[in-house]
């Protein structure tokens, strides 16, 4: 379909068919993509992604009976939302399309490039690529490669899940962590990625796919640093979030974090954030991220996130943190540490050494 036919079809289908509702809001973290002249969320998207995007929500929403088929779908469909929009770039280096967050925000691409969604052998950003994904998802077992620093070389590892006949694999709710909210469950371990203090605004990227839903506004206040006290606000928010977790923890279960920066309040915030949740960090040793990917190698990036272990400190006893900088990075040789990360392994241990302790 020419364009001038796509945008003649948009204009007479535009308000029949689902679409990317409201403003982009003026007040934001990143300026961008305003900063650009968009500044609406149906002005990323080309009449002919707006026609595909918009056919494909409305069949899911008025074929597919089953609600766990439908949730599926929509979840493919928003993925493939990154991949079909007007700031897709070409990665020459990867020789592929370049997702609109493969930096973690709104950028022009150097060479914009649009990518047929209905193409079965396309890549990873077609409607078939994300359906796919998100099918692969339902799997009961995932191998992943570790790294053994005994072997000195990467090993393979499957892990396997079972779950109850009847149990959902995956429950949503629409409500802030720290809500308060009595019908969730008991949880027997909690594994989650909070944000990394100032450097990432997930809820101004979440933006985009929400649109399509017309869910704009968030369930709960972001976690972000404010301004006049960025340590004990953004350790009090969080803490807040963990403590909501305690309470639903089933007897002493562990809790477990991923988390990165080079600038030591990030981690005094998150040494305040335990204090506040009453946990004692049990574990805490580094993991291969970002590391020669792209934009995400530059200097003075993080390339290794910190995994932090943590209980309820009622059922822990206080214990010396033995590691140090120099045998976290003998371990890993010959995977390069940059000074960056250095930084985030110094400043991940100061914080965990007062609060270490071994599970009773």
């Amino acid at each position: 379909m020419s364009e001038l036919e796509a945008a003649r079809q948009w204009k007479l289908q535009r308000n029949i068919l689902p679409r990317p509702q409201g403003e982009i809001r003026a007040i934001r973290s990143d300026e961008r993509p305003r900063s650009f002249g968009i500044t609406s969320y149906e002005e990323l998207f080309t009449p002919r992604q707006l026609l595909v995007l918009g056919h494909a929500f409305q069949w899911i929403r008025e074929k597919v009976r089953e609600e766990r088929i439908r949730r599926a779908l929509e979840l493919a469909i928003s993925n493939s939302l990154a991949t079909n929009n007007k700031l897709c770039g070409y990665a020459t280096d990867y020789g592929r399309l370049s997702a609109l967050f493969s930096v973690r925000g709104y950028s022009i691409p150097a060479l914009m490039v649009e990518l047929n969604p209905l193409h079965d052998t396309a890549g990873r950003g077609t409607i078939a690529a994300c359906i796919e994904r998100v099918a692969k998802s339902d799997s009961k077992q995932v191998r992943r490669h570790i790294w053994d620093y005994q072997a000195n070389q990467p090993v393979a590892n499957t892990f396997a899940f079972e779950r109850a006949e009847g149990d959902s694999w995956v429950g949503l709710k629409n409500a802030a962590s720290a809500s308060g909210i009595d019908s969730i469950k008991k949880v027997d371990v909690a594994v989650f990625d909070p944000p990394y203090f100032d450097f990432i605004a997930y809820d101004e990227l979440s933006e985009f796919h929400r649109a399509w839903f017309g869910e704009l506004e968030l369930a709960g206040e972001p976690l972000l640093p404010k301004s006049e006290d960025p340590v004990r606000s953004f350790g009090s928010q969080l803490g807040r979030s963990l403590n909501e977790m305690v309470k639903r923890a089933r007897g002493n279960k562990p809790f477990a974090f991923t988390y990165h920066s080079s600038n030591p309040e990030a981690w005094e915030a998150v040494g305040l954030s335990l204090d506040y949740a009453q946990l004692a960090v049990t574990q805490l040793w580094p993991v291969r991220s970002d590391g020669h990917m792209g934009h995400h190698s530059n200097p003075g990036n993080c390339e290794w996130d910190v995994v932090v272990v943590c209980r309820p400190q009622a059922g822990t006893a206080k214990l010396r943190f033995v590691d140090d900088v120099d045998s976290w990075i003998s371990h890993m040789k010959p995977l390069h540490v940059n000074e960056a990360d250095v930084r985030n392994f110094r400043f991940a241990i100061q914080m965990a050494k007062s609060r270490f302790a071994k599970a009773l």
